[in-house]
């Protein structure tokens, strides 16, 4: 190789740290840095769930294929890496006896899983409880948490039925 070639290598090398640099600096400029904080995940602002349309079959196959790794669902069962789910409807918040709840779900103790504090878990957990254990991003759709919700309210040993009210 004599010396231009030598040029073009070194140029093109040049160019090539040029062209990421920039590229680097644009995002930097469209995309701002800003730390994760719970208010980024807020969901006061999510919309409100329907269970009246919602589909409890499809509730449990979302809940089997994303919870079940972690929780059971059936009575008598044990706790897994997480608390089991059955009648979790209207329960108090980190109650299960033998479990050890993060510190920032504790904080809620005193309340219940009702349909709204569901629907805020289920939608991002890092929001309301901003330091949980538990390693999950949230389910974005609505529609799929209403389903998981009404599933999960089914989940009681005084549930009238499935088909009545």
């Amino acid at each position: 190789m004599d010396s231009f070639d030598w040029n073009r290598i070194a140029a093109a090398c040049v160019i090539s740290c040029g062209i990421l640099f920039g590229s680097w600096l644009i995002s930097k400029i469209l995309i701002p840095y800003s730390p994760l904080t719970s208010s980024v995940y807020a969901s006061e602002n999510q919309e409100t769930i329907d269970l009246k349309t919602a589909d409890i079959g499809k509730g449990k196959i979302i809940a089997s294929q994303q919870c079940g790794v972690c929780h059971s669902f059936r009575q008598g069962e044990p706790d897994k890496i997480g608390p089991s789910l059955f009648n979790i409807k209207n329960k108090k918040i980190a109650s299960s006896p033998n479990f050890n709840y993060s510190s920032s779900l504790k904080i809620h103790e005193n309340e219940y899983w009702t349909v709204e504090n569901l629907n805020k878990w289920l939608a991002k957990p890092l929001a309301f409880a901003p330091a949980t254990l538990m390693a999950y991003g949230g389910l974005s759709s609505n529609k799929d948490r209403a389903d998981v919700i009404a599933y999960l309210n089914s989940l009681t040993d005084n549930n009238p039925p499935s088909g009545q009210k």
